[in-house]
């Protein structure tokens, strides 16, 4: 006896556009943009500064909007510069703390900032608080020198 056994047929499905639906709860919480922190340590007149302004300046090539702070304790230079020990320099901001940073440039220019370089960071008691927002929270790049870890290693 002879059983015929169906060929299976092949559909062909037309892909047809589907809408994302999106909650409300992803439109009040978008994701955050996602940062870099970036440290320099090293002991004194180790170049950290250097590798700073280096970094910096490659960033502001790239097409990177820049902002640079150091502690207005540090006052060896001048107080409106980041300078290396060679005599280079770069603008900066001398703030007695970070999170003053963003009120004091502005909340427009603050969001158009791309990268932040922080010299001497050590003298920053709100430094972690600090980078943890702009790097988390704002999607920012900061590049941080300093020396007291290196300091706490030995």
């Amino acid at each position: 006896m002879f059983h015929h056994t169906p060929i299976p047929q092949i559909q062909t499905m037309t892909p047809t556009p589907t809408l994302h639906h999106i909650n409300q709860q992803q439109i009040t919480n978008p994701i955050p943009p996602s940062g870099e922190l970036h440290v320099i340590v090293g002991p004194m007149f180790a170049g950290k500064t250097t590798a700073l302004l280096r970094r910096i300046k490659s960033e502001c090539i790239n097409g990177r909007n820049i902002a640079m702070i150091k502690s207005n304790k540090d006052t060896r230079y001048t107080i409106d510069s980041v300078v290396t020990h060679d005599g280079s320099k770069y603008p900066c901001w001398a703030l007695p703390d970070l999170l003053s940073f963003k009120q004091k440039l502005g909340e427009e220019e603050y969001r158009k900032l791309d990268v932040i370089g922080i010299d001497e960071a050590q003298f920053f008691d709100d430094l972690y608080d600090f980078c943890c927002k702009a790097a988390d929270h704002d999607g920012k790049t900061v590049i941080v020198a300093e020396g007291t870890l290196v300091q706490c290693l030995i």
